[in-house]
């Protein structure tokens, strides 16, 4: 696995999207879950989407697969930015620092 490169002073890179599937399988295939960072002028947060999978909505998740799907959502819930570009997990970090006593 590559690290994801750093960008410059002038731009910044950013992964928004992890694509969860089996080894091997193309990324359009039933088995595939795309979590994204996505923002609609509010302040970004997760998106979960099957794409290939018809069931109103809902997402299915293989017990085999739940630990991965987790831990993409658990990073990519890490990385959202609230409307000011401030990360926020570290914002909550703060906020869990104040309280404690």
């Amino acid at each position: 696995m590559h690290p994801v490169p750093q960008g410059n002073a002038n731009h910044e890179i950013r992964v928004t999207e992890l694509t969860v599937n089996r080894p091997g399988s193309a990324i359009f295939e039933n088995c595939v879950t795309h979590i994204k960072i996505t923002d609609e002028a509010a302040g970004e947060y997760v998106l979960v989407e099957q794409p290939m999978v018809n069931t109103d909505g809902q997402i299915q998740i293989d017990p085999l697969e739940w630990e991965s799907i987790r831990d993409a959502i658990d990073y990519m819930v890490q990385e959202c930015r609230d409307q000011d570009g401030k990360r926020r997990a570290a914002a909550n970090e703060t906020v869990l620092n104040m309280l404690r006593f």
